[in-house]
């Protein structure tokens, strides 16, 4: 599947073992893609920001960012830990 494919509201995009994940409210799509994650922001809305270098994320949908614990919550209230540890969520999502 590719990510025009999804007809539901991408909350966000991560890589999970190696996987491309589209999450949206109802369910999880896989997604085919060739290349950087930072190139599919080429085809997503401006609202969607790379928080690391594994997750973007549709900015609108983010209640918070923990730039400490490297995580985000939705509004849906819905917390998402990043795999990046070893990066500074603050500085990488300021960086884009």
């Amino acid at each position: 599947m590719k990510i025009q494919d999804v007809k539901e509201k991408i909350q966000y995009i991560e890589i999970s073992k190696g996987k491309l994940i589209a999450h949206t409210e109802n369910k999880n799509y896989r997604i085919r893609h060739r290349g950087k994650l930072k190139n599919l922001l080429e085809v997503l809305p401006d609202n969607y920001k790379m928080c690391s270098f594994d997750c973007i994320v549709d900015d609108d949908l983010v209640k918070e960012y923990d730039f400490i614990g490297n995580s985000f919550t939705l509004k849906t209230g819905e917390k998402v830990e990043l795999l990046a540890k070893s990066y500074n969520l603050r500085d990488f999502y300021l960086k884009y």
